[in-house]
């Protein structure tokens, strides 16, 4: 299976992914972004297991102070893996806490039209430009969510 060619991106500190880099391990919380506790314990058992970048679901703006909190136990604890904003449908939730993550992954549904974000704003090529990031990396599409012909 031939590699699609792409542009690197750095992830945190040191973390880079495309452009020819090795395929980094990542996984998934299956924690509530609010039990902090939780999180911070798996986030941790994941790390030590070899996780490069552990993903954190965000349902909503009522979750960025926990994933502030989990991330400052964490960074507490010497854990570094970067971390990712797993966002559904709200580019505002995706905003909110882009300054507290390494990087956001918006996913939108259905998959038939990935475009689809719940937002006042407009989404698009211009959503790179918001000051939320300009700090992080932000995906626009789950590109899992695209059709390939």
């Amino acid at each position: 299976m031939a590699r699609i060619e792409t542009l690197p991106v750095r992830i945190g500190g040191s973390l880079i992914i495309g452009a020819g880099h090795p395929v980094v391990i990542q996984t998934m919380c299956n924690t509530h972004t609010s039990d902090v506790e939780a999180t911070v314990a798996q986030t941790l058992q994941l790390a030590a297991a070899g996780a490069q970048m552990v993903r954190i679901t965000v349902p909503g703006r009522q979750d960025v102070p926990h994933v502030a909190e989990i991330k400052r136990r964490l960074r507490e604890a010497g854990c570094r893996v970067p971390l990712v904003a797993d966002i559904h449908f709200s580019s505002e939730t995706a905003i909110a806490v882009a300054p507290v993550v390494e990087k956001v992954r918006i996913v939108s549904k259905p998959a038939s039209a990935p475009q689809l974000v719940a937002t006042t704003e407009p989404v698009g090529t211009d959503a790179a430009d918001t000051p939320a990031c300009t700090s992080v990396q932000c995906d626009g599409i789950n590109y899992a969510s695209l059709a390939l012909n």
